[in-house]
């Protein structure tokens, strides 16, 4: 079964199972919503035709207790990816980040610095180089798919 994962942020971890992964960078048009929306969701909608057939969105779960720009536009581009899986009627899935840090690590209250050092060396482990911990995450939660999702197929 094929799952996209994101961690949605100003660079948005991507990961693909068995396939590529990286970061979309999204910082060049933080000033502009509205173009952060349609970039985020023109790219979206090319990994679902390039790596057809995808069966899951898998997303990060965003939290935060503040009201910023960048958390108004985190929860944006999550309300998107939502919106454009919908249109290819693939289904969605999220997950808080003390969720798929349990399956994957084994402890799912990490402070965020551990987390981070955790996620980089696990997807080191699976042979990629994380751009950044955004990367690292979406490597980290296509294995929590692997484990919740494909193993329930």
């Amino acid at each position: 079964m094929r799952v996209l994962t994101l961690d949605i942020s100003q660079r948005v971890g991507w990961a693909i199972t068995d396939g590529p992964s990286g970061v979309l960078d999204l910082r060049p048009y933080s000033l502009d919503f509205g173009r952060v929306g349609r970039v985020f969701a023109d790219w979206l909608a090319d990994q679902f035709v390039v790596h057809t057939p995808i069966k899951y969105v898998v997303i990060e779960r965003p939290f935060s207790r503040a009201w910023t720009p960048a958390v108004y536009q985190q929860n944006g581009l999550v309300f998107t990816a939502h919106h454009v899986a919908e249109r290819y009627d693939i289904a969605r899935r999220e997950v808080a980040p003390a969720s798929w840090r349990k399956v994957v690590f084994g402890n799912g209250r990490m402070k965020t610095a551990e987390a981070k050092e955790a996620a980089i060396a696990f997807a080191k482990s699976q042979g990629v180089e994380p751009e950044d911990d955004n990367h690292a995450d979406a490597v980290c939660l296509l294995e929590w798919a692997k484990k919740e999702l494909c193993d329930a197929d």
